[in-house]
């Protein structure tokens, strides 16, 4: 495939239906399909709606150019056909559960000498080739799991989320204004990604598939693909390390409780004492030791709860020191409370046989007896390190889709 760009940077010769004046500033504004709803200005960047009692003018603004070189009225040959650039629409969706958390994308209409309509997505991850499905069948936008897509296919939804247009030029095919919001629902139907768009007014289902790194460099050059595609590589390894870190937290919690059970009693101990009870161990096993507290702690004291093994050689092997306590206070005039009641560590045996085990309260602890459970399991799977892993590479995937969706919007 021939790596020299194919986009224009002139103004392509396509005939003209017709030319209409802005009502706004008078400059002229040529149609070029016969279905245009909504025109854009390029001198004043007002919005014209067509509708049966008229024209309709609102305001609008100048967008900045994208950095791909695609601009309203070139020619673009993608797949071997040549299409002509008649609009572009540049949105911005956010998460409804975290509205600081946004992003935006070009759509631009394109459209081929035989009629043919298209839109040419840009996103963080690269460009979509989308056409539009008739709607065949019901579809509710904010409850259905599904979206049908005609011969009995359909397409399970993957995301659904709030939008809004930034801004537009040129042509377009509905009825636009800077500000209108809509609602995306995105779905997956094999290689295919399916778009739907809702608005008060209507509902379009489109089918696209993402064009691959030697046809972006057919069209719009090497140096727009390598940039293009080195932030889609960057986002997409972010998120895999994402997954990754979900993963790695999720069996933490899952293998947190595996393991034998040695032991699951409640011992008294009292302030300034050790509570000793004998266990076997097996060398080389890893225990996990944890302690809850029972004896419920008054505000603002603490309890210090030590485990000494001795090993039947009568060394001994200090396991932890739990802190529990139970604090309140006032800051800037909000009332707060914290309790930590539990507690757990692991240790490796190094010889084999009956061992003695002390659980002793610190003397300056703040209550005088406690009833702790002590739980002691052998063969357990200490999810400490799971957690450890799932933190650092879960904050180094976010990272790098943050750095990859920086240098996109940038």
């Amino acid at each position: 495939m021939n790596s020299t760009p194919s986009t224009s940077a002139q103004t392509a010769a396509r005939p003209v239906l017709r030319e209409l004046k802005c009502p706004n500033c008078g400059a002229p504004i040529a149609q070029h399909v016969p279905d245009v709803q909504t025109f854009v200005c390029g001198r004043c960047h007002g919005y014209i709606n067509e509708s049966l009692e008229g024209l309709t003018f609102s305001s609008g603004s100048k967008l900045p150019q994208p950095k791909v070189p695609i601009r309203i009225g070139q020619f673009v040959t993608i797949r071997d056909v040549r299409w002509f650039v008649l609009g572009r629409v540049v949105y911005q969706g956010w998460d409804p559960s975290e509205t600081s958390d946004r992003w935006t994308w070009n759509e631009w209409l394109l459209g081929s000498d035989d009629g043919r309509l298209f839109w040419l997505s840009l996103d963080e991850l690269g460009f979509t080739w989308f056409t539009k499905l008739r709607v065949r069948e019901a579809f509710d936008p904010h409850r259905d799991t599904s979206i049908p897509l005609g011969n009995d296919r359909r397409a399970r939804v993957v995301e659904r989320y709030p939008a809004k247009v930034i801004g537009a030029e040129g042509e377009l095919t509905w009825r636009a204004k800077r500000g209108d919001k809509l609602t995306m629902i995105e779905g997956a139907d094999g290689e295919n990604k399916i778009s739907v768009q809702v608005t008060t007014d209507e509902l379009e289902i489109h089918q696209g598939r993402t064009l691959k790194k030697e046809e972006v460099v057919a069209t719009f050059g090497k140096d727009a693909a390598e940039k293009l595609f080195g932030i889609a590589f960057v986002v997409e390894i972010g998120a895999i390390m994402v997954l990754f870190a979900v993963a790695a937290l999720v069996i933490a919690l899952v293998v947190g409780g595996m393991g034998r059970t040695l032991t699951n009693q409640n011992v008294m101990v009292a302030r300034g004492q050790a509570a000793e009870f004998p266990l076997e161990f097996a060398a080389g096993r890893p225990v996990q030791v944890t302690l809850f507290l029972q004896t419920p702690l008054q505000e603002n004291t603490f309890a210090d709860i030590d485990v000494v093994i001795t090993a039947p050689d009568e060394s001994e092997t200090y396991v932890s020191l739990q802190e529990f306590w139970h604090e309140t206070g006032i800051d800037e005039g909000e009332f707060w409370r914290e309790q930590r009641l539990d507690g757990s560590e692991a240790f490796v045996p190094y010889q084999s046989g009956m061992h003695e085990v002390a659980i002793e309260m610190d003397e300056g602890s703040m209550i005088d007896e406690a009833n702790v459970r002590v739980e002691m399991k052998a063969d357990s799977i200490g999810n400490g390190f799971l957690f450890g892993y799932g933190a650092v590479v879960g904050i180094i995937g976010l990272l790098l889709v943050f750095m990859g969706l920086s240098k996109k919007a940038s």
